[in-house]
């Protein structure tokens, strides 16, 4: 089921494909009626993230409260954590199906929630219209591309990746694998990094985030945006969550000592999906 290259990848990550064995714990995020549903199912929260809970059976507390519940894996809302929108106007260039925007639109003032697939743009039009979100706007828009009138406080960009991280879905996603992919994909990931930053206002801050565990997606990528924008690497750091620093060197490569500041979360730290997050800060 594993390509022999991913095996030896992941031994030299220092992990092994046995992490795939373990599910991770299901969760959910409350919008609405939430003391209620809480006090009902008797839900545990996510340590690092508020309105978060986990749950034996998402999808039974879903069905009862369909317009109020939005089942995500708990390290999903990291990214969203780094960002801190409160008060923002915010791109989501990578929004769909939604789980990050029904975050970001909890605090910032407006969200430009963006994708590139048409029935992903559905997903995410019907999740918007599920919630009554009134403060985003959606746009069907190649992120590496998209242009707005006026720069904004935060960008999230999400992006497409080899989705090495992603236990419950490992077997597809190993279906798509290979190397060609993996530089495929950090093509890609560069150039929306790139134009998520010329969206951002000076001092704005954007927040790039995989569910993949392949440095080349990860921090290469970061390496790379450091050298071509004026941009400053912040500290990532999440309160309550398990996590280790990203990367400074792979393979034969050695990357930006700053790197350490990128959080990396593998599956057995918190019993949930793999996910890298860095966060940028743009430079006058």
């Amino acid at each position: 089921m594993f390509p022999p290259a991913f095996v030896d990848r992941m031994k030299k990550l220092g992990l092994d494909i046995s992490i795939y064995e373990k599910y991770p714990r299901k969760s959910v995020h409350i919008l609405k009626n939430e003391e209620k549903i809480v006090n009902m199912f008797k839900l545990k929260p996510v340590p690092w993230a508020d309105h978060c809970f986990f749950v034996d059976e998402p999808r039974k507390i879903q069905d009862q409260y369909y317009d109020s519940v939005f089942i995500q894996d708990p390290a999903s809302v990291v990214p969203v954590l780094a960002l801190n929108v409160e008060d923002c106007h915010v791109v989501d260039l990578c929004a769909a199906p939604g789980s990050k925007t029904l975050h970001l639109v909890r605090e910032a003032q407006y969200v430009v929630a963006n994708d590139s697939h048409r029935n992903r743009v559905r997903r995410l039009q019907h999740n918007m219209r599920r919630f009554r979100v009134e403060n985003c706007v959606i746009l069907r828009e190649d992120g590496r591309n998209v242009h707005l009138n006026e720069k904004v406080d935060r960008v999230l960009v999400d992006a497409p990746c080899t989705g090495e991280g992603i236990v419950r879905k490992i077997h597809k996603a190993m279906k798509l694998w290979s190397l060609k992919r993996v530089n495929l994909l950090s093509r890609i990931q560069k150039q929306l990094i790139l134009n998520g930053l010329s969206l951002l206002k000076e001092e704005g801050i954007l927040v790039y985030s995989t569910c993949t565990f392949a440095p080349e997606e990860n921090e290469g990528v970061v390496d790379y945006v450091l050298k071509k924008r004026k941009v400053n690497l912040e500290q990532v750091s999440i309160d309550n969550l398990t996590c280790i620093p990203g990367l400074t060197a792979w393979k034969k490569r050695e990357y930006n000592p700053v790197l350490k500041k990128t959080l990396r979360v593998y599956p057995f730290h918190n019993c949930s999906n793999g996910f890298f997050v860095a966060k940028f800060k743009k430079l006058r």
